[in-house]
């Protein structure tokens, strides 16, 4: 009985990710509510963290980030949503 590996999108890392940045919920709870282990949770945070400057830098919108990601939603609560509505 092996479990298939699942392979998640860009956009899911980066909506995940979002989420743990916003500090609203425990990295357990986002883990639970999208079904992965809390480590995945926080090395993708990390990742953004990390990656974050090169977003503004040259070659940035190579990133696979996009502007729409952070615009779905501007008057929910992530952090994206934030930015939008005080920038």
């Amino acid at each position: 009985m092996s479990k298939t590996r699942r392979n998640h999108s860009a956009q899911f890392k980066a909506k995940v990710a979002i989420e743990a940045l916003a500090g609203e919920k425990t990295i357990h709870e986002i883990a639970a509510k999208h079904q992965i282990h809390p480590t995945q949770v926080t090395q993708w945070r990390r990742q953004l963290i990390d990656q974050a400057a090169e977003v503004f830098g040259k070659g940035g919108s190579q990133m696979g980030l996009s502007y729409p990601l952070l615009r779905a939603s501007p008057s929910s609560s992530t952090v994206g949503g934030r930015i939008l509505n005080h920038g």
